[in-house]
């Protein structure tokens, strides 16, 4: 509801097999499946994409690119 009508709303989320996550931390991270759930009612400006970077922590992220349904 905050979104204007053709913004653009950009952002990442820890995946579940981040470092963090997989240590044992209290993180919040989302799985594919529950955040195609929540992005549901927006449409994809760029495709949800999974990126991991195997350096000497472990990071898997989610980056989205979302805008108002028109």
């Amino acid at each position: 509801a905050a979104l204007r009508p053709g913004g653009i709303f950009s952002f990442n989320v820890l995946g579940e097999h981040d470092g963090w996550i997989l240590d044992g931390l209290d993180r919040a991270y989302f799985n594919a499946d529950a955040l195609a759930r929540i992005v549901a009612p927006y449409r994809f400006v760029k495709k949800m994409a999974e990126v991991k970077f195997p350096l000497r922590k472990k990071w898997h992220l989610r980056y989205v690119v979302l805008g108002n349904r028109e």
